[in-house]
Formats: C-alpha cells, structure tokens, sequence
C-alpha cells in the first residue's frame, strides 16, 4: 500500500497509471520530433528549388549579355561598313551633325537703328530775393550766386510762384513774333478760287398712285376696294372708310375677292 495525498492506493495500479503517462508522454515527443524532420525536408525542398530557379536566370542573363555584346559588335561593323563606303570616317560625320543643328537653332536677329532728336530744354533762372525770372543766358543771370539760384523749367511754373518775365523773355518773344509776321508777308498770295460750274440737271419723277381706299357698307360685314364694283353700288351714306385691311378686320370685317 502506498499514500497519496492521504489516500491508500496499491501499489500494482500506481506502477500502471505512471506507465500510462510515460507513454503518453513519449507519443507527443515522438510525435513533435517527426513533425520538426517533415519541416525541414519541405525547407530544404523549397531552397533547392530556389536555388535552380536562380542558376536559369542567372544563365538566361548571361545568355543576354553575351547576345547584346553580338549586336553591338555587329552594329559597329555595320556602322564602319557605312561610313567606308561614304568615304568619311564616323567622327566627321557626327560633328558635321552637330554644327548643322546649332546652326538651325539660331535665331535670325535684326539691328534697327533710330536716330532720336532731343530738343534743348530752355532753363529759366532766378533769385531767392528777387522777382524776375530771367533767361540761363541773360547777363543779369549770370550775377545771381549759386547759393541764391533758383532753376525753373517751365515758365509757368515760375509765373505762378510770382516770379515776373525779363527783358530777356520779352525779347524773345518780339524776335519770335517778327519772324512769324515775315513769314506770312512772304508766303505767296494764294490763287482766286475759281467759281463752280453749275449744271442743271432735269429729273423725271414718277409718283406712283395711291392705292383706293378701303370702303365696307355699314350693314354689310364685306371690305372692298374703292374700285370694286360691288363697292360702287354701296350708298355714300353707308359707306365707311378704311385706311388699312387691318382695321377692317379688327372691326369684324371679311375680305372681298378684289382684295
């Protein structure tokens, strides 16, 4: 007899229930090792079927280097067949290429000159103290000290500052009015304009005749020319006038076949 946890158990069925657990022990173990040899055997499969892919594209490269190195040597002798029977060598040619190119690419370029005339500005001048605007030229200008000098370039500018003209300015403009006066006594006499022929024209002018009127009869419900016959057996009494179809048929009017 042996105790467990307090219990009397024999000892012939303890020995056969820790058999049982070995046993079933010893299954998982075996069982989890085969598993573990089954996953390195698929590993292994599939590495060795990676690595025979991999030699083909390796070979398949190489085959394609080789064959690209083909074409190129078959190119250039091609090329040198080529430019043999042109007579120049490749090097010429290319450069020849080149120039004709940069030579299409340049843009055409026009020069324009223009001659410009600037009109000389007139500089008026003046002093800080005084009140006369005298001319660069004029004597009087002359006297006025830079440190009082005062430069206009327009006349108005100064006149509305209240600056008066110079005898200078005023010279001026007399030799300007002379000039013009010389010029229009000088100027030719122009030529008596000569009268215009007058011719008189006759024209015929057509009027074209009125069109008659329109007349209805006052009892009737009809509208007619004023030609119509049936319109001249209408009395003057009952007869009524229009001026337009329209306004026959607003009031209620029909037309008549001379219409």
């Amino acid at each position: 007899m042996v105790f467990v946890f307090g219990i009397d158990v024999p000892l012939v069925e303890m020995i056969f229930v820790l058999t049982i657990i070995l046993v079933v022990l010893l299954g998982l173990l075996i069982y989890l090792v085969i598993g573990q040899v089954k996953l390195k055997r698929e590993l292994k499969t599939v590495i060795n079927k990676e690595n025979v892919e991999l030699k083909g594209l390796k070979e398949i490269q190489g085959e394609e280097k080789d064959e690209l190195g083909l074409l190129r040597t078959m190119r250039s002798e091609m090329d040198k067949l080529l430019y043999a029977k042109a007579g120049a060598p490749r090097e010429v040619k290319t450069v020849r290429k080149v120039r004709k190119k940069a030579v299409k690419k340049v843009p055409e370029v026009k020069t324009i000159i223009k001659k410009v005339l600037r009109r000389s500005k007139k500089i008026y001048v003046a002093s800080k103290d005084g009140k006369t605007l005298h001319i660069k030229n004029c004597p009087f200008a002359k006297k006025i000290g830079e440190e009082s000098r005062i430069i206009f370039r327009s006349k108005t500018k100064a006149f509305n500052s209240g600056y008066k003209a110079c005898s200078c300015i005023k010279n001026v403009k007399e030799t300007r009015r002379r000039r013009r006066s010389v010029r229009k006594e000088t100027v030719k006499e122009a030529p008596i304009a000569k009268e215009p022929e007058v011719r008189t024209v006759v024209k015929t002018v057509v009027k074209r005749a009125k069109k008659s009127p329109f007349v209805a009869s006052a009892d009737g419900d009809t509208v007619h020319q004023e030609n119509c016959p049936f319109a001249k057996r209408i009395d003057e009494r009952n007869r009524v006038y229009f001026k337009t179809k329209a306004n026959a048929f607003d009031q209620g009017y029909k037309a008549c076949n001379c219409i």
